[in-house]
């Protein structure tokens, strides 16, 4: 599905903290994904074919 300049993309949700790979192919650069069991917020300073997750701030 070809991603639309200007649509708003929600963030990727996940159970438990998402690991390097998860979403490869999916999540483009600069993406987010929800920790939805710890309420922490990652995004993709990867690629899209490879995703590298990192914590946004100092949550805990």
């Amino acid at each position: 599905m070809p991603i639309i300049e200007g649509a708003r993309k929600r963030p990727f949700t996940k159970a438990g903290a998402p690991v390097n790979g998860d979403f490869n192919g999916q999540a483009a650069k600069g993406d987010q994904c929800a920790d939805t069991t710890n309420g922490v917020l990652y995004i993709n300073t990867g690629t899209l074919a490879a995703t590298v997750w990192t914590v946004v701030g100092a949550q805990t």
